[in-house]
Order: C-alpha cells, then structure tokens, then sequence
C-alpha cells in the first residue's frame, strides 16, 4: 500500500512539471522581451522626403543673329559662247592652246581663215573707191563752174541739168564704193578669229587644213574670269534675305562683272564648301541678283551668286556641284533652343522661380538644322526645359540640372543627401539577468 502511495506522489510531481515549465518559459521569454524594448533606442521620426523628376534646363540670353539659307548648285561660267565663222575659207593656223580645256585670253587669235581672196576683194574695193572719188571730184568742180555760168545766162538749162546729174551719180558711186571697200575690210579681218574675252576652251571642232562654211559651229568658250552658282532658294526664305527693293539688298541686280558693282556693299555673302580630289575646299562669293520668275514646279526661285577666279581656293573645273550657305539678314533678340525643346511646334516648357513647370507659347522663326530660332514668347533669364519630358503636368515641381552640367554629379549629392538623413541605431549594452529555471 505504502508503495503504492508513494508511485502515485511521483507521477503527479511529473505532471506537474510538464505543465509549469512551459509557462516559465513563456514569462521568462516575455520579460526579456520587456527588457529589450525598454532599454532599446528610440527612433528619430523625420518627414519623408519626396523624390522629384530632374529636367534639364537652358537660361535664356537673347542675341543678335544672322539668319542663313542652305542651298546647293552648281560651278558655272558667267559667259558662254559658241564660235561661228563668218566667211568661208580653210583654216591656215590654229592656236596651239586652242583644244578642249585650253585657256586663252582676250583679244588673243585662236585661228586663222585663209584670207588671200578678201584681201585681193578688198584691195579691188580700194582701188574702185579712188576712181569714184576721182569722178567725184572733177563733177563736182564742173558743177561749180556750172552754177557761175548759170547765174550769168552762159549755159543752157539741159547742159546744167546733165552736169548736176554726173554730179550726184559720182557722188552716189563714191558713196556705193566706200560702203564695198569697208565690207571688204570687215571680211578680210574676219578672217583672223579672236577671243572675246580670257577663258577656256570647252570644246572645239577644227584643224588645220579644213574648210570651214560660214555660220558652222566650230568651238564653245566660256569666259572664266567670273564663275557663277545658280541656287534655288525656297519662297517662304526669301525674306530673310533682305526687304525686296532695298538698295545693296539681293533684289538689286549686281555683277562682278560689273567694275562698279565690285565696290558695292551690302551683298548677302555666301560661304562655299565642295570636297574634291580628296581635299575640302572653302570659299566666299556674293549673292548678286536673282531670277525674275518663280519656278512653277518647285515653288523656289533662283539667285545668282558670283565670285572672281582669284576668289576661288583652287582651279576647280566647272560643273562641280558645291554647296552653299547664304548669309541673310542680322536680327536682334532671338534665342537659340535644340529644336526638342519646341513642344506641339510653337510651345515649351519653363521653369518658373518655385522650380514649376509652366507651358509657354512662342513664336519660331524657322528652324536651323538641329536648332530652333525664336523670336518672341521668351525673356532674358527664363529657364526652358530641354529636357524631353513626356507628360507635364502645369505647375508640377522639378528638380532641375543646368545645361552642360555633369547629371552624375547631381546624382552623387542628391545620395549623400539621403544617406545623411538616415537614422543610424546607437550602440547599447543591455544587460538581462539570467534565472535558473526550473
């Protein structure tokens, strides 16, 4: 009995233990717990702060600008002429720079016609104008002696009347006779062809030895002392060449050809670049004049720019297709912008003194490869987004970068910033007391 006793006290001392253990260990937990929490640092509360889109912006500064025109043409001679002789004859001489590409001066001959024909045709005409000028002479003094005889009733009216006819008849024979030998003259000097001015030879067809008709082509020249570009330019830019009219303006017609027309001023410059045999040549010229009528098809009319030969950089034959940039009018207060900054064509984006962003109208001007000229709408000072924003939103805020600033050195502040703004846990002991259990 007594043992029996004794078994059921230890196995009621075991369940006890199963039961209580798990709620010391549960309150042992829960003070520990406690303790963490109440020695533990408190946490700085700060605002959140808010992360705001960066634009790139550009401050306005207002210019004077040259408004210029790009076109494109291409190298041509200010004359050309095609060579027709006018007599007939076989060619005795033939200038040894008269080929195709030669170069000649003015007045220089170029070939020669057999002339011996117009010379004896000549000398014949020379030789008939003396014999009239003599018939000339002796009628007329016989006319004169005439009319002394007349007045004195010394001389029948039919004899008088017969030596004032001689008389007219040799004057008309002297008069017939000077007109032969002066054709005769012109002839034998055509047999000698000159140039009419210095050039080159674009092509020709004669040799020595051949007979030539009168009113053949023989050779085309163009003179090269002027070179001229026709440039197409398109109607809406015109007016920024200058106000039609205007004296000096690229309406007045003007050559350099003309020495007068070489000191003038006021001619729209014009600024060529041609890359040739491997090397890029530059040079200036002057828009002088332009066509008279608008062509129908493309709705662009032509000016005619010019430049002397000492002008030009190299010896650059013509043909040679250049392009050109004209120099047009000079206006005051006008701002550059990259032309994505222009938003719906006549609107962009300002940042305001509160870092805002605002819609502004303006007015373009034109557009000028990449850029966008403006000529109304923008101060001097204001901040424009050129930074391709797909949405805005009036009056949102912005963090904003200048142009030409390096963004990563933004970026590497606005971290720093964050991380300063953190809050770091300060370092603490704490201290639990441990307790046995049981």
């Amino acid at each position: 009995m007594k043992r029996v006793n004794d078994y059921l006290k230890s196995s009621n001392k075991v369940v006890l233990s199963k039961k209580v253990a798990p709620v010391l260990v549960l309150m042992a937990s829960s003070m520990l717990a406690f303790g963490l929490m109440a020695t533990g640092p408190e946490l700085e509360v700060k605002p959140v702060k808010k992360i705001l889109p960066v634009v790139r912006i550009k401050t306005v500064e207002p210019s004077r600008e040259t408004l210029l025109v790009y076109s494109e043409g291409v190298l041509s001679p200010s004359a050309e002429s095609t060579l027709v002789p006018e007599v007939d004859g076989r060619v005795v001489w033939v200038n040894p720079n008269f080929k195709a590409g030669g170069y000649f001066s003015e007045g220089e001959e170029l070939f020669r016609i057999d002339g011996l024909d117009y010379r004896s045709e000549y000398e014949n005409a020379r030789a008939r104008l003396d014999k009239a000028l003599v018939e000339f002479e002796f009628s007329e003094s016989e006319f004169n002696r005439s009319k002394v005889l007349n007045k004195k009733n010394l001389i029948s009216a039919s004899s008088f009347d017969d030596i004032f006819r001689r008389f007219h008849m040799s004057s008309a024979e002297a008069k017939l006779a000077r007109l032969t030998l002066e054709q005769a003259e012109r002839n034998l000097s055509r047999t000698i062809i000159k140039a009419p001015y210095s050039g080159r030879v674009r092509s020709e067809k004669v040799e020595f030895g051949q007979f030539v008709r009168r009113g053949d082509m023989v050779a085309e020249i163009y003179a090269d002392q002027v070179i001229k570009v026709r440039l197409p330019v398109p109607n809406r830019q015109m007016a920024f060449l200058g106000d039609p009219g205007v004296a000096g303006g690229f309406t007045e017609s003007k050559s350099l050809s003309d020495p007068k027309s070489k000191q003038a001023k006021g001619l729209p410059v014009v600024n060529f670049s041609v890359e040739y045999a491997g090397r890029l040549y530059q040079w200036q010229g002057r828009l002088v004049r332009h066509e008279a009528e608008l062509d129908e098809q493309s709705r662009m009319i032509y000016g005619i720019a010019e430049m002397t030969r000492n002008e030009l950089p190299a010896n650059l034959p013509m043909g040679l297709f250049v392009k050109a940039e004209i120099e047009g009018r000079s206006m005051e207060n006008l701002v550059r912008l990259h032309r994505g900054a222009i938003r719906h064509g006549s609107e962009v984006v300002v940042v305001d003194k509160n870092s805002r962003l605002r819609v502004r109208p303006v007015t373009v001007l034109r557009h000028q490869g990449d850029e966008s000229i403006i000529s109304s709408g923008l101060n001097k000072g204001d901040k424009v987004c050129v930074s391709p924003v797909t949405i805005v939103v009036e009056g949102m805020q912005v963090e904003t970068l200048d142009d030409g600033e390096n963004p990563l050195e933004m970026v590497s502040d606005v971290i720093s910033e964050r991380e300063a703004s953190e809050p770091r846990m300060s370092e603490r002991k704490v201290s639990v007391a441990s307790e046995d259990l049981m």
